[in-house]
């Protein structure tokens, strides 16, 4: 069923892209952007690494392109606290892969463009616009509330008077 919804959807941002006039070449659009793209799974954030941000988008798409912009802007803002991963959903193992964080999320929307970040999504330009700087803030103080609460791995220190 799952295959049959991605063949679908890829089918549609092909039309949608012909009649449209916006076809871009997949493999050019992002990396014109200055976008760097892989269609590898998304690996959890490791404890002192910066925090993985997953944004799915297609790049016929124009409301993926203006949600890029806001990705663009957080990133920036952020800096090296977060590690941003652009995903193109053009190409078919990546649609999967949105498919299957779609379902871990328990996420209802099933078009780009699309945040994943910690416990937390968004969908759509809109909510993208609106929201994710908050996600961040919220995903980077929930790691540093995490990390707090672990003992330290140092040993403790003893000393004799």
């Amino acid at each position: 069923m799952r295959t049959a919804h991605v063949t679908f959807a890829l089918a549609c941002l092909v039309l949608a892209a012909v009649a449209t006039g916006i076809a871009e070449t997949p493999a050019t659009a992002p990396a014109a952007a200055g976008w760097a793209t892989s269609t590898s799974a998304p690996a959890p954030s490791a404890p002192g690494q910066p925090l993985r941000v997953v944004f799915f988008f297609s790049a016929t798409c124009p409301k993926c392109k203006e949600a890029g912009k806001v990705v663009d802007a957080v990133e920036k803002h952020y800096g090296d606290k977060i590690h941003v991963e652009r995903m193109d959903v053009s190409e078919r193992k990546t649609m999967e892969l949105m498919l299957e964080m779609e379902d871990q999320y328990g996420s209802t929307e099933t078009a780009p463009p699309k945040v994943f970040s910690g416990k937390q999504y968004l969908a759509g330009v809109e909510n993208i616009s609106a929201r994710l700087d908050k996600m961040i803030a919220e995903e980077l103080a929930r790691r540093e509330t995490a990390s707090a609460s672990q003992p330290s791995s140092a040993p403790a220190s003893t000393s004799r008077p």
